[in-house]
């Protein structure tokens, strides 16, 4: 059985492209005025998750 090579296509999306498939609120545009990079929730969510694991560990050992 052979794999698609367009199904592991890594190459980012136009926002044109974004929009017809998902819709208009889920594009987000980054305007110049913003000044500073936020971090994505997903990111917090993780570095929680690693914590929660770690202190498991430390807590069991007790």
């Amino acid at each position: 059985m052979a794999l698609d090579p367009l199904a592991s296509d890594t190459e980012r999306h136009p926002a044109q492209s974004v929009r017809a498939w998902f819709g208009e609120d889920v594009v987000l545009s980054q305007g110049s005025g913003s000044g500073g990079t936020e971090a994505p929730v997903w990111t917090w969510l993780l570095v929680v998750a690693v914590l929660a694991f770690f202190f498991e560990g430390v807590l069991l050992r007790s």
